[in-house]
């Protein structure tokens, strides 16, 4: 039954989620996002087969809409765009804006319209004045139905824009509407309906040309009705919902106390309408449609306002081929349409074809209803519009004006009045009382060749004085169909209506039209065309539907699931000796429901570490996930100084990224992204007029194939060593490279080019972005070394064909980049004064006069452009323009570039304030990033030039340029040859590209397995371990591999490798364009690389020990362990589950709630002599319970275990010996032995105040010289019973079960069974990957099964196969639906990979307790540290 109506048919389910923007999601629609649209800049029409040439662009949403209405955009003036869909009907989501271009589009090869699509759009239009939105609708985007009625399958959708300059096409996505209504989830608290996140929004929306009827909702009672805070009235009823109205149902949950999830569907029954059915109920009915009704589809320039004297809204237009359309099966239409004098004609067109023709001319303004009748109940469109304009509309031919007027004479009788007599006066054409203006032609004209005056031309007229008060005008017919304005001195007094005279084309009538009721006296008289009026103003359209409706039965799926609540951490946590924390308290009734969190009832603080993690991004794309890392590289022409604030602010380290061993080149054209890049003029005394600071050869320098025995690269001689007369004498080197390759092929190659050989890649041509093509198996290969037979290869780094262009620096051929000379001193300071202070200085205010310059290109027009002096330009602070005489220009009146301070200035604007010669004023900031470090990347330069003085220079200039930065990071990228000399200057060293790699040619990322590159990345490896050694700095390894789940497998290795290594980790795409969340860590093996020696961090991974890299500690604030099991405090949008635990305390008395806390670490030791001791951390002694706590000398507790059984609770201390109170000697005669220990902390200023942490028993006891370690035993070592869970690999938790928490309604997918096998097992068309439901749930909800659940025992993706545990109890057949779920095998890579829930994982994959470190506080010298290493406290900094 469905089937009669199409999906728009239905109520739409909008829900308060968007996609972006204000782009809400509807539960009856599948939305394709224009991401994922395949692009092509340069394609053949496929229709006119003409050759289209553009580009595309994309953004996150045009910036001068507000945050919350943009979304992201694709935009062309020529592109092409496809994608490929599935459905009856497709909806194409544009951005309008004033002026902007349009597309064809077509689906499946055709125009819709030519597919038997139902109102069928031919043509996207992105021109926001085309849409009768009214006055004052700004940008905006819309969805454009395209076509509905398209037969059910795959399609394909390509939409071809073809532009003027300037002009913009717009694309937001494309979206399918479907029948079937798809699951809502809701993610809220356990908590009262008040907070926000219990709440949600579902809006029923009519998007049908008929109205729906007898609406019943069937709403759970759980559901409080947000409106009046009472549940919804059962059953929830409305009447009517008509066309385009909405029911908005405001929803929220009490979760308190409830399950940790809900099924709080919906159920609806709807009476839809729908056109004529037979077998269902119809009736006739008048609807009225007013000029806002949704159903009125506009095209053209139309305005809405209130006429006449009751102030009726009207539609109104005064253009030529303005139309108004209507979708309906009336089988009558009236019309209410305003009529006046002069008003031209309304057409009305059926199903394209003109069914009437009425004339709007009326002596009065008036309202008149027209009528269309007898049109059948079959559905039609029916356009209402005004005539196309015409040719001739200004044209008119004169005969004559013919008048009376009066002529005095002298009366003969003195004594009587002038004699007055009316006279008759004739003004033939060429009269010379008739005054022309404009073009005019004075001939005689037709069979009859009546001579005539006559015009084409708009504004052309014809004057005349008189004192008549009436004339008589004569008009040739067949010339024009405009009316002809009377003008009487000025003001127009009456208008000659021409528009039946048009039949007439001979020119051999001739028909006189009297104009009269002139004032009397004197008056000068104009005629002049003023063309056809077009107006068209109506009130309201009345239709006589027939309409059928349809009884449907829907279910809403509502799934809700209830989180518990997080509290609030601690701030401000500090290190302190002794293993002690000071930090500022929080208090227990402390909440905040926007979050959420609440401190209530809070119990115990957690102390967290976790591995540390880095990205790097050089777009200006997907800055958003680059929140989740711990230090960032970024490219300065690409964040603002807020961004980096905001990030910092977090506790990242920002680190600017700058090229130490190449300089990108700058665009030949600054305003044309495709005109290339040339390397930098700068100071101009460099090879063929470029920088100083280039290179060209030299230092070592070698082409990849040039011969070792060529003296270029030793001495800078051009001869062989050895003498040979096959040595290469012409421009260039002496290389094994082919002659008909050049340095700059790769382009022409890569695009599918010819050598000057005549081949290309697909057969004899070789090579790579920076190796020519060495094929000896070419026919044409001819090397430059002649076929000498002394060549031998030198296996340098250099481009090839480098030395074919002596006046052009060398290259690095993959990139693009040029090679610098550290030794040239303009290089040095252009780092220290250009790039390093756009890293670490602050943005800094520029204003300057510019001259503008005209510029036409292909895809702006022509415009008028400057480039700023200096860039790049913090696009986050304000830009201003400024005219020559001091007026600012309109912010969309340019437009600029930030990464090169590119300027266009729209040429209107500029004519307008007359600055085309003049000097205009720009202000602007340049970017400053106040970055913490910099991140110096090429430095393998010295590689390329090996020579010994270039690659000290590289390392004295890296220096010195930390001197003039000390409080600065310096992160080095490779350079292992100069390491040892600049390690002192680096916190950070990245090792790049060691375990994969990327393959240019065929696209593809893999694991590095030459034995020769493993060799040589294992003695990088030895080099860093022998230099960690010395000196302090982390490693960060950065590698490369897909982004997709293609790469999850090679990212894993990459990982583990470099876990092992004690490495930061980060595996990114090879263009590091895009940033996704940071991979998890779970891995402990970490444990296996502890710097030897450094007790304060015995437990920490390697990368911890040397430099905080981020808040590398969090607090959690525990409550109801029946509540939460895992709470972490965390800034709200920043949620990561990759934390271990290291210290735990709890939550007592007051003085936790202080601003600061006063807390110490207090150890008391009852010896079996009766004897008791006691220490502290804290730097003086402490009176407690009238014992004294010695300063100085104590105990650190480790390795704490914990269980909530009759275990042993055991601990380990870490003492320091101490001749004053505890001594070898002691320890070794057993003084300790079974001595009864308590651990806990108290307030030092108000010691009456502390909380006991542990108690126990001294059990085994060693000793060392200067240290001891005691086990402390717990209270309940006697009883040493088990009881409670158990440790186990495998998780405890069912999945989805309020232990587990996933949400396993996202994974619930419905389907039905497409074949039945003979083992039992069925065909679905549920399609996921193999074993995605194995052990998981299928539940049948048709068929003889319904209602009936079995196990799942194995699933496929091939045909969705599902096997099940047990035969179902009723034969499954063809079609069966059912709801499935998804299993879990308890294993802990499962959790990890598959459901990203390893943080709620009831096993102990990793068994060994938890850890933390200590420091320890002693009367006399320092900690003990080994001999020569220095030692580095870490700051405890949170994040707020």
């Amino acid at each position: 039954m469905a089937q009669l109506i199409a999906p728009s048919g239905f109520l739409q389910i909008y829900t308060n989620e968007t996609y972006a923007g204000l782009n809400y999601k509807n539960l009856r629609e599948i939305y394709i996002p224009a991401a994922d649209f395949s692009y092509e800049e340069e394609f053949t029409h496929p229709l006119t087969n003409k050759q289209i040439k553009g580009s595309w662009f994309y953004d996150e949403g045009y910036e001068v809409m507000t945050k919350e209405e943009r979304e992201p955009r694709h935009y062309c003036i020529k592109g092409k765009a496809s994608f490929s869909f599935t459905g009856t009907n497709l909806i194409i989501r544009l951005m309008l804006d004033s002026g902007q271009g349009t597309a064809e589009i077509l689906i499946d090869g055709k125009k819709p319209s030519e597919v038997g699509a139902y109102g069928a759009v031919d043509k996207l239009d992105c021109d926001l004045d085309h849409y009768a939105f009214g006055d004052g609708a700004g940008m905006q985007y819309y969805d454009v139905l395209v076509a509905e009625n398209l037969t059910d399958g795959s399609h394909t959708c390509d939409i071809l824009a073809n532009n003027k300059a300037g002009v913009y096409f717009l694309l937001g996505g494309a979206k399918i509407l479907t029948r079937e209504i798809t699951p809502f989830a809701v993610r809220g608290y356990h908590a009262r309906e008040t907070l926000p996140h219990n709440q949600a929004t579902v809006r029923l929306v009519n998007t049908s040309k008929y109205a729906a009827r007898n609406i019943v909702l069937d709403i759970p009672a759980r559901y409080i009705n947000r409106v009046n805070g009472k549940p919804f009235q059962q059953p929830y009823t409305v009447p009517t919902l008509g066309a385009g109205e909405q029911l908005p149902l405001l929803l929220s949950v009490d979760g308190s106390g409830y399950e940790d999830a809900a099924d709080l569907s919906i159920g609806m029954t709807v009476d839809y309408g729908m056109k004529v059915h037979e077998g269902y109920p119809t009736e006739e009915k008048e609807v009225i449609l007013l000029p806002r009704d949704q159903r009125l589809e506009y095209a053209g320039d139309w305005s809405f306002e209130e006429l006449g004297k009751e102030h009726f809204l009207y539609a109104h237009t005064d253009t030529s081929g303005d139309s108004v359309s209507v979708r309906t099966n009336a089988n009558r239409i009236d019309i209410d349409v305003e009529t006046d004098w002069g008003y031209a004609s309304l057409l009305a067109d059926v199903n394209g074809k003109v069914a009437a023709n009425w004339s709007l001319h009326a002596d009065e303004t008036t309202v008149q209803t027209f009528t269309l009748d007898h049109l059948g109940y079959d559905d039609k469109i029916v356009k209402f519009h005004t005539p196309q304009s015409e040719t001739g509309e200004y044209s008119f031919a004169v005969a004559g004006v013919v008048f009376e007027e009066e002529e005095i004479t002298v009366n003969p009788n003195p004594n009587e009045p002038p004699i007055i007599t009316k006279k008759q006066i004739t003004l033939a054409p060429d009269s010379d009382r008739l005054i022309y203006e404009g073009a005019w032609t004075i001939e005689k004209i037709g069979s009859k060749q009546v001579l005539c005056a006559h015009t084409e031309t708009k504004g052309s007229s014809i004057s005349f004085r008189t004192t008549a008060t009436k004339i008589n005008i004569q008009l040739k017919t067949g010339w024009g169909s405009g009316n002809i304005a009377v003008e009487v001195d000025g003001e127009v007094v009456d208008s000659i209506i021409r528009g039946a005279d048009t039949g007439d084309t001979s020119g051999e009538q001739i028909k006189t039209y009297i104009v009269d009721n002139f004032r009397e006296g004197r008056k000068n008289v104009k005629l002049y065309a003023e063309g056809r009026s077009y107006t068209f103003a109506f009130s309201k359209v009345v239709l006589r539907e027939a309409i059928s409706y349809m009884h449907s039965v829907e279910h809403v799926p509502i799934r809700m699931t209830f989180d518990y609540i997080k509290p609030f951490g601690v701030r401000y946590l500090k290190a302190l000796h002794g293993g002690a924390y000071e930090y500022e308290g929080t208090s227990v009734h402390r909440r905040d429901d926007r979050i959420p969190r609440r401190n209530e009832g809070a119990k115990e603080v957690r102390v967290m570490r976790r591995y540390p993690t880095f990205a790097l991004n050089y777009s200006d794309k997907h800055h958003e996930n680059l929140k989740y890392y711990d230090l960032i590289v970024v490219d300065p022409g690409t964040v603002t100084r807020r961004e980096v604030a905001a990030w910092q602010k977090m506790g990242i380290k920002v680190f600017g990224y700058v090229s130490f061993g190449e300089e990108d080149g700058v665009l030949i054209d600054p305003w044309d992204v495709k005109s290339g890049n040339r390397p930098h003029t700068d100071d101009g005394k460099g090879v063929g007029g470029y920088a100083s600071y280039y290179n060209k050869g030299g230092n070592g320098y070698a082409e990849l194939n040039q011969c070792l025995h060529d003296g270029l690269i030793e001495t800078g001689e051009k001869k062989c060593l050895l003498g040979d007369a096959h040595y290469f004498t012409g421009t260039g080197c002496c290389t094994r490279v082919c002659r008909h390759d050049s340095r700059t092929g790769y382009t022409t190659w890569e695009s599918g080019g010819k050598c000057g050989g005549g081949y290309t890649k697909k057969n004899h041509w070789k090579r790579t972005g920076d190796e020519a093509c060495t094929n000896e198996k070419c026919p044409k290969y001819a090397p430059y070394h002649g076929e000498c037979p002394h060549y031998a290869h030198h296996d340098g780094w250099g481009q090839d064909l480098n030395y074919t262009t002596p006046d052009f620096p060398d290259q690095n051929g993959i990139w693009g980049s040029s090679y610098i000379n550290p030794l040239a001193p303009r290089w040095k300071e252009k780092l220290s004064t250009f790039y390093l202070r756009r890293v670490f200085g602050l943005p800094k205010l520029v204003t300057e006069k510019v001259k503008l310059k005209a510029y036409t290109s292909d895809l702006v027009g022509t415009s008028y452009i400057f480039r700023s002096s200096e860039y790049p330009i913090d696009k986050d602070e304000p830009v201003h323009l400024y005219s020559s005489d001091g007026r600012e220009y309109r912010s969309l009146a340019y437009n600029f570039d930030p990464t090169t301070g590119a300027f266009q200035v729209e040429k209107e604007d500029v004519e307008a304030f007359g600055d085309i010669d003049a000097e205009i004023t720009v202000s602007y900031h340049v970017v400053g990033m106040a970055a913490d470090g910099v991140f110096m990347d090429t430095l393998d330069t010295v590689d390329v030039y090996p020579g010994k003085a270039f690659q000290q220079g590289m390392a004295k200039m890296i220096n010195e340029l930390k001197a003039e930065y000390p409080s600065k990071h310096f992160l080095a990228n490779r350079g292992f040859t100069i390491m040892k000399d600049i390690i002192a200057s680096c916190s950070y060293v990245m090792f790049e590209t060691f375990i994969s790699e990327y393959d240019w040619e065929t696209k593809t990322y893999y694991k590095l397995t030459d034995p020769a590159t493993l060799a040589f990345n294992e003695e990088i490896k030895e080099q860093l371990r022998d230099l960690r050694r010395n000196h302090v700095f982390e490693v960060l390894a950065l590698n490369y591999c897909a982004d997709g789940p293609e790469g999850d497998e090679l990212r894993e290795q990459i990982a583990q490798e470099c876990y092992a290594e004690g490495y930061l980790s980060w595996s990114a795409n090879i263009l590091l364009d895009d940033v996704l969340p940071p991979y998890l860590v779970k891995s402990d093996a970490w444990k296996n690389h502890i710097k030897p020696g450094n007790p304060f961090f015995g437990d920490v991974p390697a990368v911890d020990s040397g430099w905080v890299v981020r808040v590398q500690n969090e607090v959690e604030i525990c409550s109801d362990y029946a509540e939460s099991n895992r709470i972490w405090q965390r800034l709200p949008e920043v949620e990561r589950d990759d934390w271990y635990e290291v210290l735990r305390f709890p939550v007592v008395g007051g003085y936790l709630e202080r601003e600061v806390t006063t807390l110490a670490w207090c150890w008391r030791l009852e010896l079996t002599d009766g004897r008791v001791m006691g220490f502290t951390s804290c730097d003086i002694d402490l009176l407690i319970d009238g014992e004294t706590y010695e300063s100085c000398t104590g105990f650190a507790p480790t390795a704490v275990s914990s269980s909530n059984d009759l275990a042993t609770d055991n601990l380990d201390v870490d003492g320091i010996v101490s001749s004053d109170r505890i001594t070898e000697e002691d320890i070794f005669l057993g003084v300790y032995d079974n001595a009864k220990i308590r651990i806990f902390i108290c307030d030092y200023e108000h010691p009456e105040n502390h909380f006991i942490l542990r108690e126990g028993m001294v059990g085994k006891l060693t000793a060392g010289k200067t240290a001891f370690k005691a086990e402390i035993r717990g209270l309940m070592d006697v009883y040493q019973q088990q009881v409670g869970r158990t440790y186990q690999r495998k998780c405890r938790a069912q999945l989805g079960d309020a232990a587990c928490k996933y949400d396993i309604g996202r994974d619930t997918v419905t389907g039905k069974v497409t074949a039945v096998r003979d083992d039992g097992s069925v065909f679905t068309d549920v399609f996921r990957a193999d074993d995605f439901f194995t052990y998981g749930v299928i539940t049948f909800t048709s068929g003889l099964n319904k209602g009936a659940a079995y196990e799942v025992e194995q699933s496929a993706s091939r045909n969705g196969q599902i096997r099940l545990f047990a035969p179902p109890t009723h034969e499954v057949v063809v079609g069966d639906t059912f709801r499935i779920v998804p299993g879990c095998n308890g294993e802990p890579n499962t959790c990890k990979r598959r459901f990203h829930n390893f943080i709620n994982f009831r096993g102990e994959p990793y068994i060994p307790g938890n850890d933390y470190a200590v420091s320890y506080p002693i009367k006399t010298g320092g900690n003990i540290v080994p001999e020569g290493q220095s030692v580095r406290l870490r700051s405890f900094e949170f994040q707020t």
